[in-house]
């Protein structure tokens, strides 16, 4: 195998932020669909999308996950929402949870 073959099975494995993103989406949209309420679940979701939060579309999924297990476990988003707070925000621009 030569550089340019491992190159190229590199690059196959490799998402875009775009994949990710519809993987994410899709994930949230099952999560609500079903009516899932498994904390670790959640809790690694939040994780990822934390990790993710680079663009309007990434943050408006952690606010739809957070709206919607609100209702079950607020104490965990409300957390969550903390988290984000502190690490991309300013004082002035904290995101609020809409009850």
């Amino acid at each position: 195998m030569n550089f340019n073959d491992l190159k190229e099975m590199i690059n196959n494995l490799l998402l875009t932020q775009e994949d990710v993103i519809m993987f994410l989406s899709d994930e949230i949209d099952d999560i609500i669909k079903n009516n899932v309420i498994d904390d670790k679940e959640i809790e690694k979701l939040f994780d990822n999308l934390l990790n993710l939060i680079q663009t309007d579309e990434v943050l408006n999924l952690y606010k739809k996950l957070g709206e919607y297990y609100y209702k079950i476990h607020k104490e965990l988003v409300i957390d969550y929402y903390n988290i984000y707070n502190e690490m991309y925000l300013e004082d002035d621009e904290k995101i609020l949870i809409k009850l």
